[in-house]
């Protein structure tokens, strides 16, 4: 061979091998083939579930999923109130941060959601929800190509949202899709189908409570105290409302089945939070932040993609769903997020959860009917670690509980811990601080300055 062919023959390979290695790049670097169905469950508690530790609730296909996915043991939402809490699911910020304080107030237009990044990078949108607190005109719909709000009265039930949205996902199944359902039949009022109903005897103990508005209002003004009949009815129709929900999970799993879609889907199941049954405090979540209306269950699954069946204990966030999905699908933005991508902790990268969680009360603008229903007025945080929970109030006396002694949280100890109670007030008023100045960046097109101090300071995926 002569010395000019040789020449020609090595620049070949070395082209061939470049091309190759430039395919692997862009392979491995391209956002995964994943469709990804979010669904958030209004008002439901961990400790209703069967995969969370409860045999007496009907949840055979929440359980199932937790079966073949993974579940997350101690998550806790931002705010327990619905519209805050969804608008920090979607966005990966802090209520304080995306400015929405209680059930009625706008998403700011300003603000990146999680659909629009999807729709940026190929995804085909839809949005269906079933009650009026997330409807389009609160700013929900952006980044939806589809947003079903299409319904009378304050919501609709778990059959009817189900039945839209598959009819949407059979309309779009050939194509890369996001879709986010949403439940709201655990809320009260209890009034679950009558087939459920009578899954749980204590449904026909007698007591005629149902957690309606009028029935909550009487136990708020101490009108009424309810007796231990009356919660336990509540809760039976509260855990049947939950078995519907989850019958009908079971309909639209099937369903993906049968349209081939399930092996190529992530589906996140969330609450937006709990419900409260305690602490003088029933069926009516927002006032609480104690942990049953702050702990939610999170439940991952993805065939060939996670592993099955496994827990993780650590402390996480609704906030950090928004970049986990991102992680997964190796789309990377420069929207301002609170959250982190919890899929190292998922793959033994990494396994440390939160140390601290901050979780605010929904605000009461009415000091009058706060005195009224015998509510604290003014602004009211927790500071949650693994093993402590901080209460402070504007108004009422500071809280300190010991979660792993006391997990009810019955036992104050504030003044007996004044050392943990000042630590825990300390990263309140350093957390505070640090979101009014992220707030003022979630309103405003990032610069590049800004970007890059957010991104050093792990704001930025």
């Amino acid at each position: 061979m002569t010395k000019k062919r040789k020449l020609v023959f090595e620049f070949g390979w070395v082209l061939v091998l470049i091309i190759f290695c430039g395919w692997l790049f862009f392979f491995y670097h391209r956002s995964p083939q994943y469709n990804i169905l979010l669904i958030t469950l209004d008002t439901v508690r961990p400790d209703f579930l069967g995969c969370y530790g409860n045999p007496q609730v009907k949840t055979p296909n929440i359980d199932t999923l937790a079966k073949q996915g993974v579940l997350f043991s101690t998550a806790v939402c931002e705010m327990p109130t619905t519209t805050p809490s969804h608008a920090s699911i979607l966005t990966s910020l802090y209520p304080r941060v995306h400015g929405i304080l209680t059930n009625a107030w706008k998403l700011n237009d300003n603000i990146t959601t999680l659909p629009e990044i999807l729709k940026v990078n190929g995804y085909t949108t839809g949005g269906f929800v079933s009650v009026r607190h997330l409807e389009k005109k609160l700013g929900f719909a952006q980044g939806f190509d589809t947003f079903d709000d299409n319904f009378s009265g304050l919501h609709r039930n778990a059959t009817q949202v189900t039945d839209v949205s598959l009819q949407w996902l059979n309309s779009v199944k050939k194509k890369k899709w996001f879709a986010w359902i949403h439940y709201f039949d655990a809320h009260s009022p209890y009034e679950p189908p009558e087939q459920f109903a009578q899954l749980y005897p204590a449904v026909n103990n007698g007591s005629q409570m149902y957690g309606s508005f009028s029935q909550i209002s009487a136990f708020e003004e101490k009108k009424y105290i309810p007796t231990q009949k009356d919660i336990e009815r509540m809760q039976a129709l509260y855990a049947a409302e939950i078995s519907y929900v989850d019958n009908e999970l079971g309909r639209l799993f099937n369903s993906l089945d049968k349209m081939g879609l399930r092996k190529n889907t992530i589906i996140i199941v969330l609450a937006d939070h709990g419900e409260s049954f305690d602490h003088d405090i029933y069926a009516a979540h927002g006032q609480s932040l104690y942990d049953s209306s702050i702990r939610i269950p999170l439940i991952i699954s993805a065939p060939q993609l996670l592993p099955k069946g496994k827990r993780i204990d650590s402390l996480v966030r609704t906030i950090d769903v928004m970049p986990t999905i991102l992680d997964f699908l190796r789309i990377k933005s420069e929207t301002l997020m609170q959250g982190k991508s919890l899929v190292p902790m998922i793959r033994n990268q990494q396994t440390p959860g939160e140390p601290y969680v901050v979780i605010e009360r929904r605000h009461f603008e009415s000091k009058k009917d706060c005195l009224r229903r015998h509510i604290p007025f003014g602004a009211r945080y927790a500071v949650r670690s693994a093993n402590w929970k901080y209460i402070w109030s504007e108004t009422a006396p500071e809280e300190l509980y010991h979660l792993q002694r006391d997990n009810l949280e019955l036992i104050n100890i504030a003044e007996q811990n004044q050392n943990i109670k000042t630590e825990y007030y300390n990263y309140l008023q350093k957390w505070l601080q640090e979101n009014s100045r992220l707030r003022q960046w979630a309103y405003q097109k990032i610069d590049a300055e800004t970007a890059e101090q957010l991104r050093s300071l792990g704001y930025i995926q």
